[in-house]
C-alpha cells in the first residue's frame, strides 16, 4: 500500500482538532477518531487505556462498531493514537518524543502516559475522523494481505515491556516472571483451541520480552525524567486506567472474538462439508445398482 494511504483526515477533522486545542489550554495531545479506510462509519479507535500493571492495552471502543454519535461526549482519555493527532511542540520536545524501545507497538500509549504525568491532558475529539489503513496491525506489505495474528507476539511483548517500564522497582522481578506464567497458561488454551500458530506466538512472547531488556533501563529513565511530581497529574492518570469490567470485556472481544472469527473463516463451508456425504451416497447407490 502507498505510504500516503496509511491514514487520511476526513473533511473538517483538522478544524475540529485545532478548535479543541484553542479551547483546552492544558491539552497537550489532541487525538482524532480513527475509522476504517474502506468504511468511515466503522470505528477503529477512539482512545485506549491500560491495566493497573500496564501489561494489557485496552481499547475504549469495539473495533468495527458503527459510529452513531454514541461517543460524542467523550473527551479525556489515557491515550490516543498519534496518527493524525495534534501534539504541542513544547510538549514533544520536553518529553523527548517517542521511545524507540517500543519498535512502534505501544509508543503512543507510553507518550500519552508521560504527558499526563508531566501535567498535560490527552483529549480525543469524536467530531474529528481519520481514515486508518491499519497496515502495521495487519502486517500488510505491498500485495500481501496479512492478519492481526501476524503481529500478535510483538504486540504482547510490547505490553509486557510497557508494564516493566512503569512498574515500581519492587515489582520488576514479579513482572519478569509473569510473561512465562502467562505464556504457559495461554499455551494450554491454544492447545484446547487447536491453534498451533498462536501457541508458537505465545511461547515466544517471554523470549521477545527478554530480548528487549537491554533497553529497559533507558525507558524507565525516560519515564522518570519526563514525569512531573504533582498529585493532580498522577491522580488524573490513575482515574483513566482500565477498570476490571473494561478488561473482561476487552478479553472477550479481542481474544475470544478474534479466535471465533478465525475459526469461522477457517472452517469448511456448508457446501464443502456436504460434498463428502454426497459422494458417499452416490457411491452407495451405484454399488446397489
Amino acid at each position: 500500500m502507498d505510504p500516503s494511504r496509511r491514514f487520511r483526515p476526513l473533511p473538517g477533522a483538522l478544524a475540529a482538532l485545532t478548535a479543541t486545542a484553542r479551547k483546552r489550554g492544558r491539552a497537550a495531545v489532541i487525538g482524532a477518531v480513527q475509522v476504517r479506510w474502506d468504511d468511515p462509519s466503522r470505528l477503529v479507535s477512539l482512545g485506549t487505556t491500560t491495566t493497573r500493571t500496564g501489561a494489557r492495552r485496552v481499547t475504549l471502543v469495539d473495533e468495527d462498531d458503527v459510529n452513531q454519535g454514541q461517543y460524542d461526549a467523550r473527551d479525556d482519555v489515557l491515550a490516543v493514537s498519534l496518527a493524525g493527532a495534534l501534539v504541542r511542540r513544547d510538549t514533544w520536545e520536553r518529553l523527548e518524543g517517542l521511545d524507540p524501545a517500543y519498535d512502534g507497538w505501544g509508543d503512543s500509549l507510553d507518550f500519552c502516559r508521560r504527558v499526563w504525568r508531566s501535567g498535560g491532558d490527552v483529549v480525543v475529539v469524536p467530531q474529528a475522523r481519520v481514515r486508518h489503513a491499519q497496515e502495521s496491525l495487519y502486517a500488510r506489505r505491498g500485495e500481501h494481505d496479512g492478519s492481526r495474528r501476524d503481529t500478535y507476539g510483538a504486540r504482547r511483548a510490547a505490553e509486557w515491556f510497557h508494564a516493566l517500564a512503569y512498574a515500581s522497582w519492587w515489582a520488576i522481578l514479579p513482572l519478569l516472571i509473569a510473561p512465562f506464567v502467562s505464556a504457559a497458561w495461554r499455551a494450554v488454551i491454544r492447545v484446547v483451541q487447536n491453534d498451533a500458530r498462536l501457541l508458537a506466538a505465545d511461547l515466544a512472547v517471554p523470549v521477545r520480552v527478554l530480548a528487549r531488556l537491554p533497553r529497559l533501563r533507558s525507558s524507565r529513565a525516560l519515564v522518570t525524567r519526563t514525569a512531573g511530581r504533582g498529585r493532580r497529574a498522577r491522580a488524573a492518570e490513575q482515574a483513566l486506567l482500565a477498570t476490571g469490567r473494561q478488561v473482561r470485556h476487552d478479553i472477550r472481544v479481542r481474544e475470544w472474538g478474534d479466535y471465533e472469527t478465525w475459526r469461522a473463516a477457517s472452517a469448511p463451508s456448508d457446501v464443502a462439508r456436504t460434498e463428502p456425504t454426497s459422494h458417499a451416497v452416490a457411491a452407495v447407490r451405484s454399488g446397489s445398482a
